[in-house]
């Protein structure tokens, strides 16, 4: 190795094996021509085997610009709070953000990419990244096939977590919200619980008037009846009702929880192109703002919920469980990791409950939905 690398920049001059100078020096001439081959070989090899080495490693940091870009972000991040020397649940909470929005350890520049594409090229991109979240939401997957489109380009990713406020109740009304994965609990003020409990996780539960999740949409209530946002509903003689701040608080009570927000100005721009999700969703929106100021909760009632993958699977659930255990363990199991999704009036037979859920789940108009929401 040594010798090589001498020969290489020219300390030590390196003969043919076959060709070594005689003691009279015949063979001198020779020899140097082959030690200058041998030398400009040496070069070039190396100057070749470089270019090898540079051009396997850029291949390999191509494949991974991505999860670069995120690894440099966490670092900024982790730079970042221990500059403010955050703490550290703060700093976890972070951590998790991170975490849930980026699942896959990969960041990409969307907006600019996004930008140099064409409206049409953009919007289908963006359907095909939204399609897993519209066709959970049934009035978006029971409705005309290109409503979903519509709505894909103006929606907006949110990741939260738990103990986040969404929505407070008495703010202004901005954007309306569909629920991709996590469950959000629904409280308002002069709500108590009817009973006290005993149980922390039962009693954390009885804070809120009932609980959504995925596939649910919620926010639509002061945007939907207010007035200066969409006149239209109001111009027959529709309604008497508007309301223009929100009606109830939204907080967090899963782990993590991503919704797609959708600006009021955004919503009723699109549905006025159709007609009958538009009165679909205002009725639905009338009936929920009723339930609400009436505390009259009842998730059977709630048509748009009642057609979620997630709310049939919960309502099989509880129905069985509730024929099996008594109510202070079927409190407790509920307590356990199945949070309520509604809550049943004991004076109601469970025969007449099972009755009463919805059969049909297809995409229909009613005159008067009802339901419970913001």
């Amino acid at each position: 190795m040594l010798k090589a690398f001498l020969t290489l920049i020219l300390l030590e001059p390196t003969y043919a094996t076959w060709c070594n100078p005689v003691s009279d020096g015949t063979d001198e001439d020779w020899c140097r021509i082959e030690w200058w081959i041998n030398t400009i070989f040496f070069y070039i090899g190396a100057v070749f085997y470089s270019l090898l080495i540079s051009s396997i490693s850029s291949i390999l940091l191509s494949m991974n610009i991505a999860s670069q870009a995120f690894e440099e972000k966490m670092a900024q991040v982790n730079e970042y709070m221990r500059a403010k020397k955050l703490p550290i649940e703060l700093r976890d909470n972070i951590r998790e953000f991170y975490a849930e929005k980026y699942k896959d350890g990969k960041m990409f520049d969307e907006a600019s990419m996004h930008a140099e594409m064409t409206p049409a090229l953009r919007q289908k991109i963006l359907h095909h990244e939204m399609r897993h979240v519209l066709i959970k939401v049934p009035v978006l997957r029971d409705g005309p096939q290109t409503l979903p489109i519509k709505f894909s380009p103006f929606l907006t990713l949110e990741v939260h977590l738990e103990g986040d406020v969404v929505i407070e109740e008495g703010a202004m009304a901005e954007s309306m919200y569909f629920i991709a994965s996590g469950e959000l609990g629904i409280s308002c003020k002069g709500y108590s619980p009817p009973t006290p409990t005993s149980s922390p996780s039962s009693a954390a539960d009885d804070m809120y008037l009932k609980f959504v999740f995925e596939g649910c949409y919620v926010g639509e209530v002061a945007l939907l009846l207010d007035s200066s946002k969409n006149p239209s509903a109001f111009a027959k003689g529709g309604t008497d009702i508007s309301v223009a701040r929100r009606t109830a608080t939204l907080t967090v009570v899963s782990s993590t929880c991503v919704l797609y927000a959708l600006k009021g100005t955004d919503l009723i721009h699109i549905i006025q192109e159709y007609p009958e999700v538009k009165l679909y969703m205002e009725n639905a929106a009338l009936g929920r703002y009723e339930r609400m100021t009436g505390r009259k909760i009842n998730e059977y009632e709630d048509q748009e919920d009642a057609k979620t993958a997630e709310y049939q699977k919960r309502t099989a659930a509880i129905l069985e469980m509730e024929e099996t255990l008594s109510p202070n363990s079927r409190r407790a199991f509920l307590g356990k990791g199945i949070r309520r999704s509604f809550k049943f009036n004991p004076a109601t037979p469970s025969s007449q409950r099972k009755s009463s859920s919805p059969q049909n789940n297809s995409f229909e108009l009613v005159s008067t939905p009802k339901g419970s929401g913001i």
